[in-house]
């Protein structure tokens, strides 16, 4: 991953999980593209849902680590909510997620990607770093 031309960057749970995770086939990847993205001065940005979805995956077994202990897990959250920008849920972004689904057919886990989108369009984050960017690709135009 290079570093984005951007001032301002929503970070997706699974970049932090691979850079958490040193087991992880990705995590040199995604620790260096954060470093390069903080070098570079680029504000980063998560959301409630990015941490609750972080502690929920590695808490438990996955193909790449075993359970990371709570312990480790809140250390980690503790960091990312001192370094990075954490967006609360309001009616105004759960508005918007609604008014997405209403445009754009989506379920299951669809539906927090849409919810990242919706805290983006709220605050106006114009880059996401998702490790997939599956039904909202037509919303790309909207991001800038």
């Amino acid at each position: 991953m290079a570093t984005m031309d951007a001032d301002l960057l929503f970070l997706d749970t699974n970049i932090l999980i691979h850079a958490s995770v040193a087991s992880s086939s990705r995590h040199e990847e995604c620790l260096s593209f954060l470093q390069n993205q903080e070098d570079a001065g680029v504000e980063m940005v998560i959301n409630r849902q990015v941490l609750r979805e972080f502690m929920a995956v590695l808490s438990r077994p996955q193909s790449f680590t075993n359970p990371v202990s709570i312990g480790n897990i809140v250390s980690l959250v503790t960091e990312f909510r001192q370094a990075w920008t954490v967006h609360d849920e309001t009616d105004e972004i759960s508005d918007r997620l609604i008014r997405l689904v209403s445009e754009i057919p989506c379920g299951g886990k669809q539906v927090h990607d849409a919810n990242i989108v919706a805290t983006m369009l709220t605050h106006s984050i114009p880059h996401w770093l998702p490790t997939t960017w599956p039904i909202f690709a037509d919303l790309s135009t909207t991001f800038t």
